[in-house]
C-alpha cells in the first residue's frame, strides 16, 4: 500500500517537472518574442513579429 502510494507520488512528480520544462520553454519563446520587440518589431514594415502563427 505505502509502496503504491509512493509510485504514484512519483507520477505526480514526474507529471509536475514535464509542466516545468513545458514552462520554461513557453519562457524562452516568450524572451525570443521579447527579443524580437526590442530589435524592432514596431517599426514599419516589421510587423511580423506579431504574425501568431
Amino acid at each position: 500500500m505505502e509502496a503504491l502510494k509512493g509510485l504514484l507520488l512519483g507520477m505526480e512528480a514526474l507529471k509536475g517537472l514535464l509542466l516545468g520544462m513545458e514552462a520554461l520553454k513557453g519562457l524562452l519563446l516568450g524572451m525570443e518574442a521579447l527579443k524580437g520587440l526590442l530589435l524592432g518589431g514596431w517599426k514599419p514594415g516589421r510587423a511580423y513579429y506579431f504574425d501568431i502563427s
